[in-house]
């Protein structure tokens, strides 16, 4: 969502063509603004827009190559365009989370030709760190609202995705989720609790929980069948 509230940032697939493209729509979905026109074979998606509503950053995926990059652009007509970071070939840099203020992006990599871990660099896509390191794989990064704190997945041999924190300054990690089901995509709300996706390991219906931050008061969102 662009941080009004007013329009959202799409990834749209060409149908009979391995291509998606990075759309903007209004809340009703109309108003549809057409940005990225990628070349034939390109993949854009993960789309983010910046906390002042001014960029957009994504990922560009090349198929082909097998290589994807965060990339950033104009978030009115999605020029100019650049690449923030320069993964060797064959890696793959995606799912950019903006900071509260804009200034820093937390992203997944396996730049290190190993699983992803969650790297943060800064806005122009200088000082890249990567702040885990546990040979996991590793995503969908997500920061608290007071930008000192990023909530993301963590998968590990033979179990099920859990979440996780990490508190930047310190390096201390959390887990908030020890459970035997999927729990995926997190979001953490500006009140400070965490919403995400859960689904059970054997299968079936998925649906849409909220926790605080430190993982107590889980409920679903969504009403069962």
């Amino acid at each position: 969502w662009a941080p009004g509230g007013d329009h959202l940032a799409v990834s749209r697939h060409r149908p009979g063509n391995p291509t998606s493209d990075i759309w903007t729509v209004d809340r009703h979905g109309r108003d549809a603004v057409w940005l990225t026109k990628g070349f034939d074979g390109v993949m854009d998606r993960h789309p983010a827009w910046s906390p002042d509503g001014r960029r957009i950053a994504w990922t560009r995926g090349v198929p082909r190559t097998g290589t994807a990059a965060i990339w950033v652009m104009d978030a009115d007509d999605g020029v100019p365009t650049r690449a923030l970071t320069d993964p060797p070939s064959g890696a793959t840099e995606a799912a950019p989370a903006w900071s509260p203020d804009g200034s820093r992006i937390a992203f997944q990599s396996d730049r290190r030709k190993r699983l992803p871990d969650i790297f943060v660099m800064r806005a122009d896509g200088s000082g890249r760190r990567r702040v885990t390191d546990t040979g996991v794989i590793e995503g969908s990064p997500a920061w608290s609202p007071d930008g000192k704190s990023i909530v993301f997945e963590r998968t590990r041999p033979g179990r099920a995705a859990d979440l996780w924190t990490l508190e930047l300054a310190t390096g201390e990690e959390r887990n908030l989720t020890a459970s035997p089901d999927w729990e995926t995509d997190p979001a953490w709300s500006p009140d400070g609790r965490i919403a995400y996706v859960w689904a059970p390991r054997g299968g079936g219906d998925k649906n849409v929980f909220v926790m605080g931050s430190d993982g107590t008061d889980r409920e679903p969102v969504l009403a069962g069948p």
